[in-house]
Parts: C-alpha cells; sequence; structure tokens
C-alpha cells in the first residue's frame, strides 16, 4: 500500500469534486505502480494504481508532517468529464496551462499557427476556422484576444460568439477581467461589452473575471533593489497556474452555468515583497505600460479580495511573496 487515503465513499463522491488526503510515509520514494484498494470505486469498480490515479487528477502538495509527505488530490468523478471542451488561444500561456489539468481525450486545443497533434486552427480574424474549431463542441473557453485595441479585441470576441452558435456549442467560459461588470472603460473595455455580448446572445455561459497575472511583477533573481510607483498599496495578483486551475474546474464541474467568479489572489504589496527578499525598496515608476499599472495600483485600483479564487482551487491560492523567495 503506498499512500493511505481518507475514508471517501464512492456515494459521497460521485456527483461532486472531493479532495482525497494522501500520506507517503518516505517522501520521495512512491511505488506508484502499485495497486490501492482505497481507490477501487475510482472508475466502475477498476482497481486503480497510484500511478494511473496522477494521470487523472490534480494534485496540490502540502508541507510534511511527522516525516511523512502528504498530498492532497482533487478527483473529477466518473460522469462529470464526458463532454468535449474547446480552448482558444491554447498555445498562449494560460491557455497552454489549461489544456494540461484536462483529461487529453476530452479537450480540443485550438490555436492560430497548429503545430502539435491534436491542435486545430482557430483565428480570431478567420471566423469560418473558429466555426470549423468549435463544431461538436459540448463547452468552449474563451480565453479573451491578445489584441490591445479595445475595438480590435471586441471584433475577435464577438465573432468567436458568432462562431460558437453557428457550431451549436452548448455553453461557453470566457476569461474577463475583475470590475468589468461595473466599469467600462481603461483594461476592462472590451472585456465589459464582451460580457454583455454573451448574456445578450442567450448561451449558457460562465465568466471567469481573472486579476492581473503574478508573473510580471517578481523582480529579476539579480535584481539588487526592488522599485515600484504603487506608494506601497496592495496588489490581488495570481498566478496563471491558479487561473488556469479555477478554469479547468469550471469547464470539468456542473453548477457553473449562470455565474460570474471575482477572482483574487492573496493581497501583497512591494515592500513587503522587498523584505521578505531582503532586498532595499525604492519608490520609482517603472516606464511603459507596467507603469500605467503602478500608477493604477497606487489609487487602490487592484486592492479588492473576494474567496472565489480559493473556493474554486478548493485550497488557498499561491501566494506571491514565498513563490518569489523560493
Amino acid at each position: 500500500m503506498v499512500g493511505q487515503l481518507s475514508p471517501e465513499s464512492p456515494k459521497s463522491v460521485r456527483n461532486e469534486v472531493r479532495w482525497l488526503r494522501v500520506a507517503f510515509p518516505h517522501p520521495g520514494k512512491r511505488d506508484t505502480k502499485s495497486p490501492s484498494k482505497d481507490c477501487s470505486w475510482w472508475r466502475n469498480g477498476t482497481t486503480r494504481t497510484i500511478g494511473q490515479l496522477l494521470d487523472d487528477i490534480d494534485h496540490a502538495h502540502v508541507p510534511p508532517q511527522n516525516g511523512a509527505e502528504i498530498q492532497l488530490f482533487r478527483v473529477f468523478p466518473v460522469g462529470l468529464t464526458t463532454r468535449m471542451i474547446v480552448i482558444t488561444a491554447a498555445s498562449g500561456a494560460l491557455g497552454s496551462l489549461v489544456v494540461e489539468r484536462l483529461p487529453a481525450n476530452l479537450v480540443r486545443p485550438a490555436v492560430r499557427h497548429p503545430r502539435h497533434p491534436g491542435q486545430v486552427r482557430a483565428d480570431y480574424d478567420d471566423p469560418a476556422s473558429m466555426r470549423e474549431a468549435f463544431s461538436g463542441a459540448e463547452r468552449l473557453l474563451l480565453i479573451s484576444s491578445p489584441e490591445l485595441d479595445p475595438a480590435r479585441r471586441l471584433r475577435h470576441h464577438l465573432g468567436a460568439l458568432q462562431a460558437a452558435q453557428n457550431a451549436g456549442v452548448k455553453s461557453v467560459v470566457y476569461t474577463s477581467f475583475l470590475g468589468a461588470d461595473t466599469n467600462p472603460t481603461s483594461l476592462t473595455e472590451a472585456h465589459h461589452a464582451t460580457e454583455q455580448a454573451i448574456i445578450e446572445s442567450g448561451l449558457p455561459h460562465t465568466i471567469l473575471r481573472n486579476p492581473l497575472y503574478s508573473e510580471p511583477f517578481l523582480p529579476p533573481r539579480t535584481a539588487s533593489e526592488v522599485l515600484s510607483g504603487t506608494d506601497g498599496r496592495g496588489l490581488n495578483t495570481a498566478f496563471r497556474t491558479d487561473l488556469a486551475q479555477a478554469a479547468a474546474t469550471v469547464l470539468l464541474e456542473d453548477g457553473h452555468l449562470g455565474r460570474a467568479y471575482d477572482l483574487t489572489g492573496p493581497l501583497w504589496t512591494f515592500p513587503q515583497l522587498a523584505a521578505a527578499l531582503g532586498l532595499p525598496y525604492r519608490e520609482q515608476t517603472p516606464p511603459g505600460p507596467m507603469g500605467w499599472l503602478h500608477t493604477l495600483a497606487r489609487s487602490g485600483e487592484f486592492e479588492r479580495q473576494t474567496g472565489d479564487l480559493e473556493n474554486l482551487l478548493g485550497r488557498r491560492p499561491i501566494p506571491i511573496i514565498p513563490h518569489a523567495v523560493e
């Protein structure tokens, strides 16, 4: 027996996603080929090995306790993962992470330039390619266009929505931005209009309002000081890995249609980050688009906190400060 799973009856997990707690007495020494009777309910009574279990589920590491390595495994029961899911912008930084978190036989990665087996062509500037790529899909993850011009970005989104309707897609999940429901300007202009278009389309949908990504705010490892123009105000950024897992959860589970989630990561500040890294902190607004974001942060634009991301993940989102120090 490789690990000890906490008691979970098949009946209690059949219609919802649960976390299983697994203890490996000897960290790093797992016999993933050994069968586990505790996993026998997983696939219609078929015994699963720990290795097979790892292939089918998402897992999150928890620090060792009493010398034993503890891991939490998120299980997607049979019956929740039987629809074909199309992911737009699937070769991008966020889309590729979502694809990794979905069962390979249920995901169709849609990209502008297919380069790998299984990928299909879907160009935001070519509605016919999107219609073909979306054909037969039960669910569509519409990852917002990377286009910076709001008018052009909105055209991309409206074209994708029309293609989804023409292709008979049953529901849409859209990656929006925090505040897009109430603020139609600045960062959220195209997102606000897209959300309204999705509602007016009549398509069953889920809105994921993402925060800023954490990754661009991490200082380089060679940094000798930490600079920002935020005046010490907080940021609610989140890592793409967490946002991708939230998207995968919504795509795989039932019960999310008609809902909008305002996703936020743990609040942090640049002075806190500098202190954690042991580096001096200095107020200096960076040039370019990042400087604009720092100015918005200085006004408190990114301090909102909700529990939506934590609820979708089933755990606390990854905080930026310990991650930066590792």
